[in-house]
């Protein structure tokens, strides 16, 4: 069992934590109808398990986790994980071989000669991706209410006008669900299960707003062990507590990942409701406290849509810091896909001019620069941001984006779909 080539660590040294309590070995995998969430098999319905109620070890010794390990050991590729598979086929490099890289001696003989015959472990966490529930202050439109919870009400009013609208997140109990990243119980948990922990990844909602959260960093300050970790965060850009600099600054390394779309109204109408103004003034602060503080390590992360794939070349210029791009393939009406060949066509021809020798241009050009369209939802986009300008009584998409209305008429493209 030690010539698998499909096998990823993550199963073995990683807790991937999702707001509502749910815990999956990746977060790029297939979620559909909880395909990878950590679950025990019944006699009649899978017992799914949540961090509310059940503690680290059960996730990671669940039926599912150790199904998942066996299928790799034996060289399967588990059904959730075929993103990974896919991409390497296409000559991408997945996650699952970037995973590799990160941690080379936690390599298949480790994993065999650590798990049991049931496919069960010992558990100590390496690597730990904890999305801290859904309190967020922001609604991206590209985001829901499992992840912001001022998404709930403009997210059922569209659910009810939208057919296609995925109405997946009713069954979420949002007074039970989401309270584990507030709770000490859960951190002390951690705290046990992850002594030799190199990298804590954290992510919202919006981190920084949960409280408890910095009683556990200021626990792995006073016992020692921040010195051997990496503390990787997305955040917003709209909050920076006064406690934030003083704990990240005594981590092996800090990297603050901000949550960056595009510029100014762009930005705006995006990820609204922040402001530009309160975005570059907290990205100016922590970029500050980077040149005083070497291990403060500034990036920009940017998820990829519809909204901001034509004016990628635009941001990246102006960007102060790296960018680092995710790419939204969920929903399928937001995705960079959604929109007409002969624009991406037009989009291409200024990028192969505009970022030269930048390295995210062969991706792009991989993953789009193709004839693939499909019209209807081309159409679902565009009724969505109807809908969304409606109910927020903020700016209109061709208002924002009139170029590319204009490029529409011209190109006999229809968007005013109400």
């Amino acid at each position: 069992m030690t010539k698998s080539n499909t096998y990823c660590a993550l199963p073995w040294i990683h807790l991937g934590t999702h707001p509502h309590g749910g815990v999956t070995p990746c977060c790029i995998s297939d979620m559909t109808a909880g395909k990878n969430r950590a679950r025990n098999y019944t006699n009649s319905n899978d017992q799914f398990l949540n961090l509310n109620e059940h503690s680290i070890d059960a996730h990671m010794n669940s039926d599912y986790y150790k199904q998942i390990r066996l299928e790799m050991l034996r060289g399967l590729k588990p059904a959730a994980c075929m993103r990974c598979y896919d991409e390497e086929a296409k000559g991408i490099v997945s996650k699952r071989q970037y995973e590799q890289t990160q941690y080379p001696d936690r390599d298949i003989g480790w994993a065999s000669s650590t798990t049991a015959g049931d496919g069960s472990i010992t558990t100590s966490l390496e690597f730990v991706e904890l999305r801290l529930g859904n309190v967020c202050n922001v609604q991206c439109r590209t985001c829901n209410p499992a992840s912001s919870s001022k998404w709930r009400r403009d997210y059922e009013e569209v659910v009810e006008k939208l057919e296609f609208v995925n109405d997946g997140y009713s069954w979420l109990d949002h007074k039970r669900d989401f309270k584990w990243p507030e709770n000490d119980s859960f951190y002390e948990d951690l705290y046990e299960c992850a002594p030799s922990m190199r990298v804590l990844y954290i992510n919202g909602g919006e981190p920084t707003l949960i409280k408890a959260h910095w009683r556990y960093l200021r626990k792995l300050v006073e016992s020692g062990r921040s010195k051997n970790i990496v503390l990787w965060y997305n955040i917003n850009m709209t909050n920076l507590p006064d406690e934030a600099r003083e704990l990240w600054s005594e981590f092996k390394e800090t990297r603050l990942c901000a949550s960056i779309d595009d510029l100014d109204l762009r930005n705006h109408y995006i990820r609204y409701p922040t402001f530009w103004s309160d975005v570059k003034t907290n990205l100016n602060t922590v970029l500050e406290w980077s040149r005083a503080c070497p291990s403060i390590v500034v990036r920009i992360t940017t998820t990829v849509s519809a909204y901001n794939f034509p004016y990628l070349d635009l941001f990246l210029k102006w960007a102060p810091c790296p960018v680092d791009l995710n790419y939204v393939y969920d929903p399928h009406y937001l995705s960079p896909m959604v929109l007409h060949p002969d624009i991406r066509a037009r989009i291409f021809d200024r990028y192969r001019t505009t970022m030269g020798n930048d390295p995210h241009l062969g991706s792009l050009l991989s993953m789009y620069n193709n004839c693939d369209w499909n019209p209807e939802h081309w159409a679902q986009y565009c009724r969505y941001n109807h809908v969304l300008d409606a109910q927020r009584g903020a700016v209109t998409w061709d208002r924002v984006y009139p170029d590319m209305a204009a490029l529409c008429d011209q190109m006999n493209i229809k968007w005013d779909y109400k």
